[in-house]
């Protein structure tokens, strides 16, 4: 969570610096959440070795048990982790 507090806290102050909105004010709520969702779900793995990225299109979900499918892709699968950003608590 923290790469990602400072990621976007980057890519605010680069906005800020040219008189733009803040990301998360000028983009439409699902695709913020998207945004959250895909980047968790490509850093998460770096910390956790034993969960891939899901390579599939739209694979559900979108993290799932590493080495256990070929290419890391499973088109839907119970095991692994489906990540989802909120604007609610």
């Amino acid at each position: 969570m923290n790469e990602f507090i400072d990621f976007i806290g980057f890519m605010n102050q680069q906005l800020h610096d040219r008189s733009i909105p803040r990301l998360e004010t000028m983009l439409m709520p699902a695709t913020f959440s998207s945004i959250v969702g895909e980047f968790m779900a490509s850093t998460i793995p770096k910390h956790c070795p034993t969960i891939a990225k899901n390579a599939y299109h739209n694979g559900h979900p979108d993290l799932a048990p590493k080495g256990i499918f070929p290419g890391d892709m499973v088109q839907y699968t119970q095991e692994g982790i489906e990540v989802k950003g909120s604007r609610y608590p």
